[in-house]
């Protein structure tokens, strides 16, 4: 069925078939819209905008058409008003779209005022002109537009309206969400064409209709409010959360945060099941907004902090005695709570915090804990972050440093070995502890390209050096247990030592019992190449971890190593010290060789070599030194 108006008793008509169109698809898309919940970001709101201009838009178009068909009868002036609306819409809905693009990239909302002053300037002075000066009109049966001076300022502020649309979006692709970058650019391409395509079939009326195909566009790939929901659970999910969390950063809106983070594992083993499908009615206030950040996290978003904490208190005692799943979940769950949002720099600052919370959770796993986002912990926080930085940085440029501490063989009097240790400086180039780094380092996942660098400094320090014509025999690495259960650890440490044509004897890796390996079958498997290939394996920090037997049998070990606590034990507790003469015992019956850390004193040393001991480590011979340092000390102790 084709649409149009009959207008007259010679039964003419206007061509408005593509306006009704539109108008369809603006009002469909309305009613969608409009019935589902929101959470009103600025750019929903730029959206809810640029539907009803659109709307007007072809509603104006229509009118235009029917004003200039009967402009024969009726006042000159309302058919020329009709008009210049109509190019009005036109322009609006340009700039509009302009503005929209805008709201990604000038998130900041005085970054945006100011960079967009002038072009609001622009689009206002060129509406007043469009609207004083002279339009002309054009009329021959079906083909009906305006041209001239109105006409030609309506184009060109509406060209200038895409060219900047396209332009930013391009130059700001990375800033910009990316399903709304691919949005944009095709609904400028269906303008452009639109208008190309109209200006020279003047019958062909397209630009209202490309206009509402655009927003039909950008809602499909991005304004629909049901991409925001997690369909589960009906809670707002974690893009919007984000999104959310950063509108009131950018325009400095203070709010309160409490975030739950439910352990499956663990309630599996209460006996337990969390259903999030429930969550939003146990949940439920008037006060919040409810987001569901992950699969095993949620978290609820209060104008302030009474609210926050006010909820709290009576959510914690509702639960207390209840015995369903939910609130069994909830008793043992990690709860955050964020009563001062303005406390942290940015929104990826606070997410951040989400975070570190789970970290701590980690640390206790064992307890209830409740982190409150207080001076002290988000202190706590920018130091790990600074941390993750500076291992960034240090893998970025190559600054990672390899330390050694000489290993003394009591049977050659001499050193015969050093253990690697890893090494970083700040921007003011003091040494950082490993132990403020390489915790974070495992955290992160950096913990296989710091440990790749260590190999690899190691491996270029003996090519070059030469260090076995001292008397060195092996140097000592340290593997991390996400280094043992990397799959390709094996291949990367052959692949490394080939390289620089290492021989296997010259490097024993070490092992730390201390760790719970989640994939031990891949651990074995290095294990196993590895020995096979001629390296030599190290059991660190015997008798602070788990298993301490079970790793001295099953795992392919040649010397096993007592940390320093379990050294200075011994030489300060009996039932330590009768402890340690066992297990040496036992070693050494194993055929194993021992190396004892943490000698610091003349003493220490004349007894522990006393006891059978092959090897000593410790400050008191010397403590890990840069490899220069370690080179010459070798070379005049061994001379």
């Amino acid at each position: 069925m084709d649409y149009y108006i009959f207008l007259s008793e010679r039964g003419d008509t206007v061509n408005i078939m593509t306006q009704v169109c539109g108008i369809i698809i603006i009002l469909t898309l309305i009613v969608f819209y409009a019935t589902q919940k929101k959470l009103y970001l600025r750019t929903e709101k730029s959206f809810a905008a640029m539907l009803v201009t659109t709307l007007v838009m072809n509603i104006l178009d229509i009118l235009s058409l029917v004003g200039i068909k009967y402009m024969g009868e009726l006042p000159e002036i309302v058919t020329v008003f009709l008009c210049k609306i109509y190019l009005l819409a036109i322009i609006v809905i340009g700039s509009s779209e302009l503005l929209y693009v805008t709201k990604d990239i000038f998130s900041n909302t005085a970054e945006y005022n100011k960079k967009m002053l002038p072009y609001k300037i622009f689009i206002v002075a060129g509406s007043v002109a469009m609207l004083i000066l002279p339009i002309d009109i054009y009329s021959e049966g079906m083909i009906m537009y305006t041209y001239g001076a109105a006409a030609n300022v309506t184009y060109v502020l509406s060209f200038v309206s895409i060219i900047f649309s396209i332009i930013l979006t391009i130059v700001h692709r990375e800033e910009m969400n990316s399903d709304r970058r691919t949005a944009v650019l095709i609904w400028m391409a269906l303008w452009i064409t639109a208008a190309l395509v109209q200006l020279f079939n003047p019958e062909l009326l397209l630009v209202s209709f490309a206009s509402s195909v655009g927003m039909m566009i950008l809602y499909i790939k991005l304004e629909n409010p049901g991409m925001t929901i997690n369909k589960q659970s009906g809670l707002f999910n974690h893009s919007s959360m984000t999104e959310y969390i950063q509108q009131h950063f950018d325009v400095k809106k203070s709010f309160a945060l409490s975030s739950f983070h439910i352990d499956p594992d663990a309630n599996e083993m209460r006996g337990c099941k969390f259903n999030w499908e429930t969550v939003y009615e146990q949940l439920n206030t008037k006060n919040a907004l409810i987001f569901r950040k992950s699969e095993d996290e949620g978290v609820l978003i209060f104008e302030n902090d009474a609210f926050a904490v006010s909820w709290e208190d009576s959510f914690f005692e509702k639960i207390k005695n209840k015995d369903d799943d939910n609130s069994t979940c909830f008793r043992h769950a990690l709860w955050t709570s964020i009563y001062d949002s303005m406390a942290f720099a940015d929104a990826n600052e606070l997410i951040s915090f989400l975070k570190y919370a789970e970290y701590k959770k980690a640390d206790n796993i064992d307890q209830r804990l409740h982190i409150i986002a207080n001076k002290e912990n988000i202190s706590n926080m920018r130091r790990e972050k600074d941390m993750e930085r500076l291992i960034n940085d240090a893998l970025k440029n190559n600054t990672v440093e390899v330390f050694y501490q000489p290993i003394f063989s009591t049977e050659k009097k001499k050193f015969t070995s050093a253990e690697a240790l890893v090494r970083l400086r700040d921007e003011s180039g003091k040494i950082v502890p490993p132990g403020m780094f390489i915790p974070i380092a495992e955290r992160t996942g950096k913990i296989l390209e710091l440990g790749n660098a260590v190999f690899e400094n190691v491996c270029r320090f003996i090519n070059e050096k030469q260090p076995q014509k001292l008397g060195i025999d092996y140097i000592e690495i340290n593997l991390s247990v996400v280094q043992c259960s990397d799959e390709k650890l094996a291949e990367n440490c052959i692949a490394m030592m080939k390289k620089y044509n290492i021989s296997s004897d010259m490097l024993n890796l070490e092992i730390t019992e201390s760790a719970e390996l989640r994939r031990k079958d891949i651990f074995m498997d290095n294990l196993s190449k590895l020995k096979s290939y001629g390296i030599s394996f190290s059991l660190d920090d015997f008798g602070t971890g788990q298993s301490n037997l079970n790793y001295i049998v099953d795992m392919p070990i040649d010397i096993v190593k007592f940390d320093r606590g379990m050294t200075n034990a011994f030489f300060t507790d009996k039932k330590a010290r009768y402890v340690m003469e066992a297990a040496m015992q036992m070693i050494h019956g194993m055929g194993l060789k021992i190396v004892s850390e943490g000698i610091e004193t003349k003493e220490q040393y004349e007894k522990i070599s006393e006891m059978g001991i092959a090897y000593i480590q410790g400050y008191y011979f010397s403590k890990p030194i840069p490899a220069n340092e370690f080179y010459e000390f070798v070379s005049k102790m061994n001379a």
